[in-house]
C-alpha cells in the first residue's frame, strides 16, 4: 500500500513538474490587442534595423540560417525540443525527491525509483539535449545571456546525466564507500538544480525573454 501512494506521489510529482513548466498563455482581450499593436511595432523596427537584435540575441543557426538541406533536417528536427525536454526536468526532480525520501525514511524500495528515474532521466536529457543544438544550431558570433546560459547548461545536463546514471551505479554496489554514496547523492541533488534553472531560462526563451517573470515590472 505503501509502495503504491509512493509511486502515485511521484507520477503526481513528476506531472505537475511537465505542467507548470509553462506559463499561463490565457490572456484578456485587450491584453491580445496591446501585444498584437506591440508585435507590428517591433516588427516595423526589426525591418528598419534589419533583424540585428534577432542575430544577436536568440537566433536559430547562427547568423545566416539554415541553408543545406541537412542543416534545415536539424532545423526541422530541432522543432521536438520543447517537447522532449519535459521528460527530463520532471524525471530528474522525482529522482531527487525519491533518493531525499531514501535518505530521510531508510526505505530500500526508494532506490530502485530512483535507479529507474535516473535511468530515463539521462536518456531523456540526452535526447533533448541533442534536439536543443538542432533547434539551436552553432552559437552565433553574438549571443544573448539568456540564450548562451541555456545552450551550455543543457550541455551539462546532456553529459551530466549519462554521468549520473554511472556515478549511481557504483554508488549501489555493497562495496561503495560512504564518500561514494554521498557523491551521488549531491551530484543529483545538482543536476534537479540545474534541470530547474535551465527549465526557467528554456521559458524565459519560448515566451519572450524576461519579461514575462516579473510583468508590469520589466518595462
Amino acid at each position: 500500500m505503501n509502495k503504491l501512494f509512493l509511486y502515485m506521489a511521484l507520477a503526481f510529482f513528476a506531472f505537475a513538474s511537465i505542467t507548470f513548466a509553462q506559463p499561463a498563455q490565457t490572456q484578456s482581450d485587450a491584453q491580445a490587442a496591446s501585444k498584437q499593436g506591440h508585435d507590428t511595432t517591433q516588427a516595423t523596427h526589426d525591418e528598419a534595423t534589419g533583424g540585428k537584435e534577432e542575430k544577436e540575441g536568440n537566433s536559430h543557426w547562427g547568423s545566416n540560417g539554415a541553408s543545406t538541406p541537412f542543416e534545415k533536417l536539424l532545423a526541422y528536427l530541432g522543432k521536438f525540443h520543447a517537447l522532449a525536454v519535459h521528460f527530463p526536468i520532471a524525471l530528474f526532480l522525482s529522482a531527487a525527491l525519491a533518493q531525499a525520501l531514501l535518505l530521510t525514511r531508510k526505505k530500500e524500495y526508494y532506490s530502485d525509483i530512483v535507479r529507474f528515474s535516473v535511468w530515463l532521466a539521462a536518456f531523456g536529457a540526452l535526447g533533448a539535449g541533442l534536439l536543443g543544438w538542432a533547434h539551436a544550431g552553432p552559437a552565433p558570433a553574438q549571443e544573448s545571456a539568456v540564450m548562451m546560459n541555456h545552450r551550455w547548461i543543457g550541455t551539462t545536463i546532456l553529459l551530466g546525466g549519462l554521468a549520473t546514471a554511472l556515478l549511481m551505479e557504483a554508488a549501489r554496489k555493497p562495496s561503495a564507500s560512504p564518500a561514494l554514496r554521498l557523491a551521488f547523492s549531491i551530484t543529483l541533488f545538482v543536476m534537479a538544480a540545474f534541470v530547474a534553472i535551465n527549465g526557467f531560462l528554456g521559458g524565459a526563451l519560448a515566451h519572450g525573454g524576461m519579461k514575462h517573470l516579473l510583468p508590469g515590472m520589466m518595462g
